[in-house]
């Protein structure tokens, strides 16, 4: 019928993989391979609709994960490295998640959008760096996560609404291994609210608030990352306040315009501090940071032939418990454009650029910026065929996000694609 719909799927990829050993001569070298990189995932989805003016979606999924690293002594890969952190050079992972959705919506309430949901996910990280066929001497993490949320969307007029929405989210720690005390479980409220004015049919103005927060993953609290990091069992969820006030707006048919501003304070933010004994790391709740900035886009199609679009992201970020302590990862200015060209249905000159300026890797590492521009060329032969071919990359920028890994310099590629 026009309403429900009802999905099973199956998605499994087997692989592996090697890793460059990095350019950062004052950090340890690393010969890694991955004999075995498998996932697969099994999942269900639903949309039912019941009556005229409500529904029910239901959703389950199952995720596997099966991993093994090899670490070698040397360059020539021929080796296992044997240390007291690591008995035999290989470890393995056999993880696996599961969890299911319930989301029911209703219309029968005069002028109101209403939406209930309820979720639950388990997440499972089981390791073995002995090598040894035994599952039981594999090691054990696992935490449980509870989630609920209710939102209403009210017309409070024609060209006016509000939006309110209240949740709970909690996480519940069950296994953690064999050598740190069980944390305690942890709850949390959180709340948004949202303001949404149609102006005239071509300007929407907006304003919203939300409370959001992010607990810590099994990742961040017990990875060791092959004794170059010290677990940290204790770390507390973030928690972050959010405002936001913009503008969507089409003041030509050929050109859209987004604006907004935007302010978080976060409590309690989930950052990796380099150096805490000797040249370990560790996850830390490094305490109270805002970020404020802005967002620009525009999207313009002057002509059949061209079509183009811009964005551009400043952001701020402000230490405020440890002005001492660097904000690491994120640059404060970045752009992103594109523009394509396309005289006729069957071909296409497709230009992109990216541009960011530096970000602070860690609290002594400053990462230069950088500029990249990708060239495309694409043409349709038939119907359903479709063939491109172009560089990434084009001016060979020597660029990296992290220290001692430079990302891809100029490559080419070239693809077929039939679509039937």
């Amino acid at each position: 019928n026009a309403t429900d719909e009802y999905v099973v799927g199956i998605n499994k990829q087997t692989g592996s993989k090697g890793q460059p050993v990095g350019t950062d001569l004052t950090a340890p070298a690393r010969y890694w391979r991955w004999p075995v990189w498998d996932t697969t995932s099994y999942f269900f989805t639903s949309n039912t609709g019941l009556r005229e003016k409500s529904y029910l979606k239901l959703s389950s999924y199952y995720n596997t994960y099966k991993n093994t690293i090899d670490n070698y002594t040397d360059a020539t890969y021929s080796r296992l490295a044997i240390s007291s952190s690591w008995p035999v050079g290989t470890s393995s992972y056999d993880d696996f998640g599961h969890g299911a959705k319930v989301e029911v919506g209703t219309l029968l309430l005069p002028r109101q959008s209403l939406k209930v949901m309820v979720q639950n996910k388990t997440d499972v990280h089981r390791e073995d760096n002995v090598g040894q066929a035994d599952t039981a001497l594999w090691t054990n993490y696992e935490d449980r996560y509870l989630d609920w949320g209710i939102e209403d969307t009210i017309a409070l007029r024609s060209d006016l609404d509000l939006s309110l929405g209240a949740g709970w989210d909690r996480q519940q720690p069950v296994h953690s291994g064999p050598t740190w005390a069980l944390p305690p479980s942890r709850s949390l409220f959180h709340s948004q609210a949202g303001v949404f004015w149609r102006v005239t049919p071509r300007v929407k103005l907006y304003a919203t608030y939300a409370q959001k927060d992010r607990f810590p993953s099994l990742k961040d609290r017990y990875s060791q990352k092959f004794a170059t990091f010290i677990a940290n069992p204790d770390l507390r969820p973030e928690r972050s306040d959010n405002w936001e006030v913009g503008t969507k707006a089409s003041p030509a048919p050929w050109l859209e315009l987004d604006a907004a501003v935007f302010q978080s304070d976060i409590r309690d933010l989930i950052q990796e501090k380099k150096n805490v004994s000797g040249t370990k790391s560790q996850q830390q709740n490094i305490g109270r940071v805002e970020n404020s900035g802005l967002e620009l886009a525009a999207t313009f199609k002057p002509s059949p032939v061209f079509t183009g679009a811009m964005g551009y992201t400043y952001l701020d970020r402000t230490n405020k418990s440890d002005p001492a302590t660097r904000l690491t990862g994120t640059p404060r200015n970045r752009v992103t454009a594109y523009a394509k060209w396309q005289p006729v249905p069957a071909f296409y000159v497709l230009g992109a650029l990216q541009s960011e300026d530096y970000l602070w890797d860690s609290n002594t590492v400053r990462l230069g910026g950088f500029t990249t521009v990708d060239f495309t060329l694409g043409w349709q032969p038939l119907p359903g065929l479709l063939i491109d071919g172009g560089f990434t990359n084009l001016f060979d920028r020597n660029y990296q996000l992290t220290s001692g890994y430079p990302l891809p310099g100029r490559t080419w590629f070239a693809n077929a694609r039939y679509r039937f």
